[in-house]
């Protein structure tokens, strides 16, 4: 796969649930399949019809799943669009979409291009829509938010999420590197790559060191972002980067609750 990698879901044809081993879907699950299988990121988008379910039996590296669209149930818990469920690595769990049905992301990294995490995992976490920590004006500057879903934090887990929103149309995120592999998936707005404009539903992967830089369309950016673990970042050129949590020393750990 190349260095920085796009897709467009909305573009993808679904097709009968696309899974992995260690994931159960249900009766009419739909998918749309963003990267090959030898990425080192994988995201699907899996289609839930009303009362369909999800299992994920005894992950093998851990999931990360963010309600795209509608609500499902999980334990005891209703889940709507941008709540979380993390699912670490020797966990396992269930969801059942409501009637509306459901559309969920789900992140997870390819267990040939990272090693197995040092944590004990087996735990099911929640975070419920507006539960995430967020700010809306980061470190002060009026033209970016942010909020926590996953900051690497937790004692048995180390994945990471998180969402950027920039306000203001244009706004530029300069030639940059992470130390991580990532995924970015736009939420709302256009991200805008080189000439070309990307809205809604588009997903970006980029390889772990990997310089690339990108702007705000006229309607402001959103997007969030997933990683396998705590990243670093650097400007281009910037051969000592930085630990990526201190630009988010404002905003508390996610507040999990377990299924």
């Amino acid at each position: 796969m190349a260095k920085i990698a796009v897709r467009q879901l909305p573009e993808i044809p679904a097709e009968p649930a696309v899974v992995l081993s260690d994931e159960r879907p249900g009766r009419g699950v739909l998918t749309r399949t963003a990267f090959p299988d030898s990425a080192p990121i994988q995201l699907r988008m899996h289609m839930m019809p009303g009362d369909a379910m999800f299992r994920w039996e005894n992950s093998a590296r851990g999931h990360l799943a963010y309600i795209w669209s509608g609500s499902v149930q999980a334990g005891a818990r209703k889940l709507g669009a941008g709540s979380v469920l993390l699912i670490e690595h020797r966990a396992s769990a269930e969801i059942k979409a409501e009637k509306e049905g459901a559309e969920i992301i789900v992140f997870n990294v390819n267990p040939d291009s990272e090693p197995m995490p040092e944590r004990a995992g087996g735990h099911v976490h929640i975070l419920g829509a507006g539960q995430e920590p967020r700010v809306e004006r980061m470190r002060g500057n009026e033209s970016v938010g942010a909020a926590l879903f996953a900051d690497s934090r937790c004692p048995t887990c180390e994945l990471w999420l998180h969402e950027n929103s920039l306000h203001a149309p244009g706004y530029p995120v300069h030639p940059h590197y992470h130390s991580e592999n990532e995924v970015i998936m736009v939420t709302a707005g256009e991200i805008v790559l080189g000439r070309r404009r990307y809205g809604r539903g588009t997903a970006i992967a980029v390889e772990r060191e990997a310089v690339y830089s990108f702007h705000a369309g006229q309607n402001g950016l959103r997007f969030i972002n997933f990683r396998a673990g705590r990243p670093s970042y650097a400007r281009a050129g910037d051969e000592h980067p930085v630990d990526e949590l201190a630009f988010y020393t404002e905003l508390a750990r996610p507040d999990y609750q377990d299924v």
